[in-house]
């Protein structure tokens, strides 16, 4: 083979893997850009695998680890926004299947009065729940 042949070759390769390393990328674009659970997902995988092969190359050469830092870092944030959205869609269905009653709505700790900064206290009963440790009671649901 001659050098101009084996060039060719190369720019052929390196466009290649160029192209393919940019549809990769927009596969986590668009997943999140639709906030698609299966398509973010998908980009996490695909970002795992792409960080194990970034740690073997980083054992091979010491100089990679720098790179493989930002994939772990890419890789995480991929896993936890595609968690985010599986919560928020089932939270969804949730509300749609109860007819729109929110899950969240009602506190589930303690609720007391603010901090009175050396006012006067109140006559006992004219302020809920002043200072009984009552919970406040979750919504009625209609049937």
């Amino acid at each position: 083979m001659s050098i101009f042949a084996m060039e060719r070759v190369a720019i052929a390769v390196i466009a290649t893997i160029g192209t393919i390393s940019i549809m990769f990328e927009l596969l986590g674009l668009l997943g999140a850009y639709k906030e698609h659970h299966c398509l973010t997902m998908t980009y996490a995988v695909l970002m795992l695998l792409a960080t194990c092969a970034s740690i073997g190359s980083a054992a091979l050469e010491p100089a990679y680890w720098f790179t493989v830092t930002i994939d772990a870092v890419i890789t995480t944030l991929a896993f936890m926004y595609a968690r985010d959205l599986r919560r928020r869609q089932l939270r969804l269905a949730f509300i749609r299947s109860t007819g729109g009653e929110d899950p969240e709505f009602y506190p589930t700790v303690p609720v007391y009065p603010p901090p009175s900064y050396g006012a006067t206290p109140a006559t006992p009963g004219s302020s809920y729940p002043m200072q009984t440790h009552v919970v406040a009671d979750p919504p009625a649901y209609k049937d």
